[in-house]
């Protein structure tokens, strides 16, 4: 059942257009940040604020990052978008509707009004590259599909996993084909060989990924996670036709994040990690946008929002999490 007020505008994406070799044009690419909201004081009230994880990854591997507010209007974002060289979603636990209100969530819309604007600039042959990471690959395929339903529960809080890759050849595809996404398939399931963390509640089964024309037209999929349950979950897609990749498990925190044992640091998860956030900032390094002047370009950067550190309870554990408050 469809939830009432979505508008199947966002169907006609997955057309068939030429992918163009585009150069890099920057050695400094400005990466934005969507951001999202957590209930990190424990009062019941999430505030606007962004882990630290997703811009350490950035910041790592030669990029910088900016907040892009979900609160503000579409104009405004735009305006930023134009400003920066891509656009990453984060994970979080945001439900996109409410019945009781019949309304969508205000982030879910931003995040639509975001896909739109990296589609027509790429269309318009601006390449705007876009990262979608735990919630994000989940919001994208409720936008894509244009059904906010599509996701379905599939819990798996505090997991190390590996994922299984489809037999496509990634050399076809726009942005992971220098990713060796077969190396880094465990082949014996055991501990070493997992690269990947899962913390989500929701997931799409590969099963009605399949079903659905608008996805299987936009997205090819690249691997999916089995839980044992045999219901196998999509965990790395990327668009036939444009720069954008999604995962639903978190690359980045197998290098800046330590509160959960299971979270892998071994080698091998690391250097998926680099790979993974390489691949992604150098597309980024494909696109002219930039800031009027340096000045303004400073003031807009992430670092000049204040860190905290949250302590809050989640499924019986006390997780220790660093964050930028946004407002």
């Amino acid at each position: 059942m469809a939830v009432r007020g979505e508008t199947k505008e966002m169907r006609y994406f997955g057309g068939v257009k030429q992918q163009k070799d585009y150069e890099k044009v920057t050695d400094r690419p400005i990466i934005g940040i969507l951001t999202c909201e957590f209930d990190y004081l424990n009062t019941g009230e999430p505030i606007e604020s962004l882990p630290n994880t997703y811009s350490d990854m950035l910041e790592s591997f030669g990029a910088r990052a900016v907040p892009i507010s979900f609160k503000w209007p579409k104009e405004r974002i735009y305006r930023a978008l134009d400003k920066v060289n891509g656009v990453l979603f984060t994970g979080g636990d945001i439900v996109p509707y409410d019945f009781e209100s019949n309304e969508f969530h205000p982030y879910y819309l931003s995040l639509k009004h975001v896909l739109r604007y990296v589609i027509a600039k790429n269309d318009q042959g601006d390449y705007f590259p876009l990262l979608g990471i735990c919630q994000g690959i989940q919001f994208l395929m409720r936008a894509i599909s244009g059904n906010p339903e599509i996701i379905a529960d599939s819990l798996r809080w505090g997991q190390n996993d590996t994922f299984t890759p489809l037999m496509t050849p990634l050399s076809e595809f726009n942005m992971l084909g220098n990713l060796d996404i077969q190396a880094y398939a465990s082949r014996n399931g055991e501990a070493d060989e997992r690269i990947e963390f899962n913390w989500h509640r929701y997931g799409i089964y590969l099963s009605e990924f399949y079903k659905s024309k608008e996805l299987r037209g936009f997205f090819n999929v690249l691997s999916y996670d089995d839980y044992g349950d045999g219901k196998p979950i999509v965990s790395t897609v990327e668009a036939f036709n444009y720069p954008i990749i999604a995962v639903q498990y978190h690359p980045e925190k197998n290098l800046f994040d330590f509160w959960n044992q299971n979270i892998p640091h071994t080698r091998k998860a690391q250097q998926f990690t680099e790979d993974f956030a390489f691949i992604f900032i150098d597309e980024c390094k494909k696109n002219s946008h930039k800031f009027s002047s340096y000045n303004e370009e400073v003031s807009a950067l992430i670092g000049n929002y204040k860190r905290h550190t949250g302590v809050f309870g989640h499924e019986g554990d006390n997780l220790c999490v660093d964050y930028y408050r946004i407002s």
